[in-house]
């Protein structure tokens, strides 16, 4: 046996295993272009694994013959290959190169031209050329090789594709190992140093190959081809793609499609598209239409979009991508019927707030009435028993008219929120001395301030000048915050401050009132302005108080262009600053 045979045995099955892995990927012209080498390659490979086994001599001419089939073909294989790495046009070299190798494959097998004979020797088979042997080699395939290696020095010498230039270094290192493994195998053995010839043309292929895919893989240029991409792309997409003529005729769609007209075969969506087209604009201008399909309870609803082909500035047809937007649309029609049924629901609450409020104001004045004879009553009545030195009865009648006083200050508190949520509370601007006001107020809470052993302290800041507003509530609205203080308050310190200043060119006041009463709780401050309510519900019971007052305040506020921010800390007190603009004329309108 002639042990040679492993040469070419492992050139053959290395080739194998990385044709393999390349016709895994090949999805680029580079990559089938390789196939072709590659395939090529093998066949002589394979035949060079026959030429140095131990088989009949009968066999090793036709054996040969084929051979050179492959053998004859690789140089045009590598040019093919080149062309299609560089993309360069096939050209009138191109098909030079593949009429020559079909003259000389036809000369090879059926003439004794090329392969004539061969001589057994001891370390195999050797093949003696026929008159054109030499000749096709120096004129058909070394021709080849060197004008695909001088394209691809060309376009290593030009491009600056970093990628690129390393693929083609890798393509020309290995045209020359092989060139080198041959010349010594085919000429330098037999001829000069009067050795058998080796199969070492095989290693060089090995190597030839193997630089090559590894350029193709190292550098990723196993790269998808468009045209299987979109095809790809086409048959997966979850919306459905129609491509049509300029006739409307159906020319391509994709499974979506289908599944959106509820098609089972394709030749069934002519006559579909057809009827679908009908419904909107037939001309190819580009647009967005809503078509329902289906009969009964059972129907969908489906968004085509339609975009021209254009083709040399012509439309050639129209691409339709078409959308089930059912679901979409019943949750459009669901929103609608919720948003329906909240506006009527506050269209009815705010008739009812109204009606309550128109109640309340109602209410109020019916309630009024009686309340101030009574109160008017009980000051004539305490009048008579002092004059006439009844003590008894003169602390009964205190109890009254102080009880009928707070009564009517509650029925006034509900009378102005019902006439700020019904709209009709009016401003009634005027000039006037914020520190006069800050004056009287301060003489109608010191005596509240005193019952509880509170002191209160004014603190009044520089050329305070005039206001412009409405004086009577900012009156109420200082009382309301200077009570509460008050109110929550033992034994400690209550101070109002007033200050003017100007923020982004306006003048506004700021009015500060701090005590050191109980505080309020973090979680608490944004129920404080709520109508009805207060901080906690046991300061109600331990305070009393309807919790309207600072509701009141802040709504007067409001209406004045200003508001209440507060701050407090439990059991160290709390901060309650109304900011007003100072010379802004407010209309009676703006509540």
């Amino acid at each position: 046996m002639n042990y040679f045979v492993i040469i070419p045995f492992i050139a053959l099955i290395y080739n194998v295993a990385i044709t393999s892995y390349i016709w895994s990927q090949r999805r680029t012209p580079v990559n089938s272009a390789y196939i072709l080498l590659s395939l090529t390659t093998m066949g002589w490979i394979l035949l060079d694994v026959v030429h140095w086994s131990p088989i009949d001599a009968r066999w090793i001419m036709p054996a040969l013959k084929i051979q050179s089939i492959f053998y004859l073909s690789i140089g045009f294989m590598f040019t093919n290959f080149s062309y299609r790495f560089l993309e360069k046009k096939r050209d009138t070299v191109y098909y030079l190169f593949l009429s020559a190798v079909l003259i000389a494959v036809p000369l090879s097998l059926f003439t004794d031209l090329v392969i004539r004979d061969y001589t057994p020797l001891y370390w195999g088979p050797g093949i003696i050329g026929g008159p054109l042997y030499v000749f096709l080699i120096f004129s058909l395939i070394l021709p080849q090789f060197s004008y695909s290696l001088i394209l691809l020095y060309r376009r290593m010498r030009r491009t600056d594709n970093f990628v690129e230039r390393r693929q083609i270094v890798l393509f020309l290192l290995g045209n020359v190992i092989a060139g080198v493994a041959s010349i010594i195998s085919v000429v330098i053995f037999p001829q000069f140093l009067n050795m058998n010839p080796l199969p070492l043309h095989d290693i060089g292929i090995m190597f030839h190959l193997g630089f090559i895919s590894w350029a193709i893989v190292r550098y990723r240029f196993l790269s998808l081809d468009v045209e299987d991409v979109a095809s790809d792309l086409f048959s997966s997409v979850q919306d459905g793609v129609v491509i049509t003529n300029r006739d409307s005729n159906l020319l391509e769609a994709n499974q979506a499609a289908l599944r959106i007209f509820g098609l089972s075969h394709r030749h069934e969506m002519d006559v579909a598209i057809k009827d679908m087209i009908a419904e909107f604009d037939q001309s190819h201008a580009p647009g967005e239409y809503e078509i329902e399909m289906g009969e009964g309870d059972i129907t969908s609803v489906v968004r085509i979009t339609k975009s021209p082909v254009m083709q040399s500035g012509k439309c050639v047809g129209s691409i339709l991508f078409l959308r089930d937007i059912t679901l979409q649309k019943q949750s459009e029609k669901e929103i609608r019927r919720i948003n329906r049924d909240l506006a009527l629901a506050r269209d009815e609450a705010l008739s009812a707030s109204r009606a309550k409020s128109d109640f309340l104001a109602n209410m109020s004045h019916e309630l009024r009435t009686p309340l101030n004879a009574i109160i008017g009553y009980s000051e004539l009545l305490q009048e008579d028993a002092e004059r006439d030195k009844q003590a008894a009865a003169i602390e009964d009648l205190k109890r009254i008219r102080s009880a009928g006083q707070h009564l009517l200050s509650l029925i006034n508190d509900i009378l102005d929120l019902s006439k700020i949520e019904a709209g009709k509370m009016e401003l009634y601007n005027e000039t006037f001395v914020p520190m006069d006001l800050v004056q009287e107020v301060a003489a109608t809470i010191e005596p509240l301030a005193k019952k509880k052993s509170n002191t209160l302290t004014i603190s009044l800041g520089n050329d305070l000048g005039t206001m412009h507003g409405d004086r009577i509530k900012l009156r109420q609205v200082l009382f309301n915050l200077l009570s509460n203080a008050c109110k929550f308050t033992d034994n400690g310190r209550i101070e109002l401050t007033v200050l003017r200043s100007e923020v982004d060119g306006e003048e506004w006041f700021r009015f500060e009132v701090s005590d050191s009463g109980i505080g309020i709780s973090e979680e608490d401050l944004p129920r404080l302005f709520q109508h009805f309510n207060q901080a906690d519900s046991s300061t109600t019971r331990k305070y009393g108080g309807s919790g309207l007052g600072l509701a009141i305040s802040r709504q007067y506020c409001v209406m004045m262009g200003g508001d209440i921010s507060v701050q407090s800390t439990p059991g160290r007190g709390s901060t309650f600053v109304a900011t007003l603009p100072a010379g802004k004329t407010l209309d009676s309108a703006q509540d």
